[in-house]
């Protein structure tokens, strides 16, 4: 080791070190640190020293200059900025052992020298606010640069501004005197309060230095006196709603209550019965807006009952590990939309996305989607990266399970968004997914054991490549396998054509090769009975008819019973929501308000049905809204709880009761109240009332909702009718409505030269006239002539038809009709129901 091994160099602000490593014969390693010691960030630096043995190799600078024995040496673009209080480092390789380290050098142009430094002193503003105590402390801090071998003091004295010695602060004067070794030292100067509403200003200046020099010698103290509190008025709002009762023969689309587990290749509820959940994936919390997108459009409620009209039972919602830090501010929000979520970080909004979900009946399952804020997977295709280690994505992941394990709409994590790349399976490197998945799950199950867990694949498995996350190959001989049994999820995700191009997309036996390729990668496990499976993403613009193709292959093969019992298909997940997607869109338009038709005619087929009917009320809650008069400086809280009225808890809705907490600068806060299935055939009434104000007064104490009767919608099962020849007429078949009761009725012709005839009856069923029709013809047979409709959507045997212009509207109890033609032979089959009737 060289006689010198470390050569510390100071100056004004900034200290570099410079260090032999280890060394050799021949040569040696060394190292540079350079130290903010002053008062501002420095942002790019070259450092100049002599230095007899020839560098070789460096690491994280560069060399600038050589010239005899001087180096100079310059930062790269990552770490050309040092904090206060901060330092950057970096290595080099040198010829020739035992260094002789320089005793000068300079850094951006100023001095560092092994001699001694004189440090300085500076001394800090401060405030202080007076409430109804006659005098309190306000502290001055003094700080040294750098702690002097010998005392060093300093004097002080307080000085008049706005504020008065005697009356607003006790003059003060003295030595401040610094020991050996010590930086820091308080001054004390005692204040008193003012007239309400004021701020009195003071300054305390530094003079007469022993031992150093005087950097900042003056501070400003304030004195504030704050106006008495004034607190806001709460006021609570009526509310009314319509309810329809929309019963289906197939039962409900909505999970039951509780925790979910697993048995063979199903999903099950508390009571062993398979379920299916069928998600929609809606983005934004795992990106810099720390929100989920369309916020700026509509209200997060809104949103979410559209999600449960439509069939969704579930949100897979995509966070980022930086959400966690309460620094994660939300944006791209309309607070006169969304005034409950004024104020909140990114980790309370996603309690609010879960808290309103709970009150729909709505699951939440929470995606790892990234660690920093961003879009798509981690991009060293990791569970972890530099910024995020492994030991705090699973601290993380313990975190939310804690937060949320008092309630069931959490039902439970997908661990990490698309392993890929360097991720392996099962082989016991440090990149092993299911080892750290296993890991992962178990951490998680210390805290909270109803959770599922959906473990994706990775991308490459034994030369087998697919889809990010889409590879479950390795799960067969390395399964995931937690403490707590009875909880794995495998979710692989798979995407079309148009997304990227794959091998199979271009064999020559396309679609029908699909299931096969499925059945390699990922649906194995599902068919041989192994575990559950859940197709996390999967979505299309549908522009293509590869991507029709695609999407009609892989909703019929999620849909294919063959679990325990034959109960429910694979489960899915849709992407997505949003239709900022750029690969997919989204399940809505560009308004973020209209449904796209093709997508949900292509993926109706996949919803889950409860096996028993099932009464679902639209809408299935009530948003009662507490607002305050003004933003208050202070947290208010205020308690609730719903009384009944003609309505009763129990019958026709959920009893609800809990606090309301403002945080400061919010005025506005929701109160969601579930309604049961049991809608009201005259008006009915419950209330809110709140109560025990915190920091607030109660204006308007109470409100009512009031439930109006709306046209019942009573839902058939479809029956589809086999046309042989001579004429048959179709059985009534009905659908969910969106406000009327409906049917369609169906006369299917003879064949003839290879094409039937058919007319089909749109009926209004209510006593209001309607104004829009839908209906969804499901046939083998290709349309090939129509009249009196359009044709929004055609994906698969599924055609999506509307109304034309001359016959949208249709009268009380009346009718209106279409036409069509369809190519095809006897025998063929054909189904029409009625989608919406407006």
């Amino acid at each position: 080791m060289a006689a010198t091994p470390t050569a510390t160099l100071a100056g004004t602000g900034a200290t570099f070190a410079i260090t032999d490593t280890s060394d050799w014969d021949t040569g040696f390693t060394g190292s540079g640190t350079i130290t903010n010691t002053g008062k501002t960030a420095v942002n790019g630096w070259t450092v100049s020293f002599n230095l007899a043995n020839a560098i070789t190799n460096i690491w994280n600078a560069q060399i600038i200059s050589h010239a005899g024995t001087n180096y100079v040496i310059g930062n790269l673009p990552y770490d050309s900025a040092i904090a206060v209080g901060g330092n950057v480092a970096f290595g080099f390789q040198a010829t020739g052992g035992s260094p002789v380290f320089p005793t000068s050098a300079t850094l951006n142009g100023a001095t560092l020298s092994s001699a001694p430094i004189v440090p300085s002193l500076s001394v800090s503003d401060s405030s202080v606010t007076e409430g109804t105590a006659a005098t309190l402390n306000e502290s001055f801090t003094v700080t040294l640069s750098a702690a002097a071998k010998t005392a060093v003091t300093v004097g002080y004295k307080t000085a008049n501004g706005t504020g008065t010695a005697g009356k607003d602060y006790n003059a003060a004067s003295g030595t401040l005197t610094f020991a050996p070794g010590v930086t820091s030292q308080t001054i004390t100067v005692p204040t008193h309060p003012g007239t309400a509403g004021s701020t009195k200003a003071y300054s305390l200046t530094l003079s007469q230095p022993s031992g150093a020099v005087i950097a900042r010698p003056t501070a400003t103290g304030s004195i504030v006196t704050p106006a008495p509190y004034v607190p806001p008025s709460a006021t609570v709002a009526d509310v009314s709603v319509t309810e329809t009762n929309n019963t289906t023969a197939t039962g409900s689309t909505l999970l039951p209550a509780g925790a979910l587990s697993t048995s063979g290749n199903q999903i099950v509820d508390a009571s062993g019965h398979a379920v299916k959940i069928a998600a929609v994936n809606w983005f934004g919390l795992e990106t810099s807006s720390f929100a989920p997108q369309g916020l700026w459009a509509q209200s997060y409620q809104t949103m979410m009952k559209q999600m449960v009209s439509l069939g969704f039972n579930t949100i897979r919602l995509p966070f980022s590990l930086q959400l966690l830090n309460s620094a994660s501010v939300p944006n791209g929000i309309d607070y006169t939309k969304n005034p409950d979520l004024q104020g909140l970080n990114g980790l309370q909004v996603m309690d609010k996305i879960v808290a309103y979900a709970g009150t729909l009946g709505l699951k939440i399952i929470l995606d790892d989607h990234r660690s920093a804020a961003g879009s798509g997977p981690n991009d060293n295709g990791l569970w972890y990266d530099s910024g995020y280690t492994e030991a705090q994505w699973i601290a993380d992941w313990k975190t939310l399970a804690t937060r949320y394990a008092g309630t069931n709409t959490v039902i439970g994590a997908d661990l990490s968004n698309e392993p890929h790349g360097a991720a392996t399976w099962g082989d016991g490197s440090a990149n092993d997914w299911e080892a750290a998945a296993t890991r992962a799950g178990d951490a998680i199950q210390t805290v909270n054991k109803s959770w599922l867990m959906f473990v994706e694949g990775v991308q490459s498995y034994q030369g087998n490549n697919t889809w990010w996350g889409g590879n479950l190959m390795g799960a067969k001989a390395h399964p995931v396998v937690l403490t707590a049994a009875n909880k794995v999820v495998y979710s692989p995700h798979d995407y079309p054509a148009s997304v990227s191009g794959q091998p199979w997309f271009s064999a020559a036996n396309y679609p029908n090769n699909l299931p096969a390729v499925w059945n390699q990668y990922w649906g194995n496990l599902y068919q041989t009975g192994t575990a559950p499976v859940f197709v996390g993403e999967y979505g299309s613009k549908l522009q293509t008819t590869s991507d029709q193709q695609w999407m009609q292959q892989l909703v019929a093969y999620m849909k294919a019973p063959g679990g325990v019992g034959g109960a429910q298909g694979i489960s899915w997940g849709y992407w997505d929501w949003n239709p900022t997607s750029g690969d997919t869109g989204g399940i809505l338009e560009d308004d973020w308000a209209t449904v796209d038709p093709a997508k949900i005619a292509a993926i109706t087929p996949g919803f889950y049905h409860a096996a028993d009917s099932t009464t679902v009320l639209a809408p299935s809650g009530v948003d009662f809204t507490v607002t305050l008069s003004a933003a208050s400086t202070k947290t208010v809280t205020i308690a609730y709880a719903t009384k009944d009225g003609t309505a009763h808890a129990g019958t026709n809705y959920t009893a609800t009761s809990g606090t309301l907490t403002f945080a400061p600068g919010t005025t506005s806060e929701i109160v969601a109240v579930h309604l049961l299935g049991s809608a009201a055939t005259s008006k009915l009434t419950f209330m809110l009332a709140l109560s025990d104000p915190l920091a607030t007064t109660l204006g308007r104490a109470s409100a009512t909702a009031t439930l109006v009767p709306g046209a019942a919608a009573t839902v058939a099962a479809k029956a589809a009718v086999v046309n042989t020849n001579g004429s048959s007429t179709m059985a009534t078949n009905t659908s969910v409505t969106t406000s009327l009761a409906g049917h369609v009725t169906a006369a299917i012709g003879d064949v003839s030269n290879g094409a039937r005839t058919a007319t089909v009856t749109v009926n209004d069923d209510s006593d209001k006239a309607s104004h829009a029709w839908r209906v969804e013809i499901d046939t083998a047979s290709a349309i090939t002539g129509l009249s009196g409709g359009t044709i929004l959507s055609h994906v698969g045997n599924v055609y999506m038809l509307g109304n034309a212009t001359t016959n949208g509207a249709i009268v009380a109890h009346g009718t209106t009709s279409f036409s069509f033609q369809a190519a095809g032979a006897a025998g063929a089959t054909v189904d029409a129901h009625l989608v919406s009737l407006q």
